[in-house]
């Protein structure tokens, strides 16, 4: 048998152990290129994102507001706005880290 080749993404872990896989409805609608979520610990996610014209302040707030919906209300949430996000020698970047042991 060959081995499978696909998509490989980290899970995030809630405060109360759920597994989250699928993180991408947080970016639908949004003004924005590209977006990386990083899991620092059980109640922080850092969020990347690559604005495109037109992101705003508001926009910022929406991904903390869905975010926080889906994780839970108690995660601390930050933003920040990249010019890019860092690539892997294949040329793509993991949409979803986790940094939870």
């Amino acid at each position: 048998m060959q081995p499978i080749e696909g998509r490989l993404s980290d899970l995030i872990t809630t405060q109360d152990g759920r597994k989250i896989f699928w993180m991408n409805p947080i970016f639908y609608g949004l003004p924005i290129q590209e977006a990386q979520i990083i899991q620092e610990a059980l109640n922080h996610i850092h969020v990347k994102v690559v604005p495109s014209k037109g992101f705003a302040n508001a926009d910022l707030q929406d991904i903390i507001y869905r975010v926080k919906k889906r994780v839970g209300e108690e995660v601390s949430i930050t933003v920040e706005s990249v010019n890019d996000i860092p690539r892997a020698k294949n040329g793509k970047f993991k949409a979803v880290i986790s940094n939870i042991k």
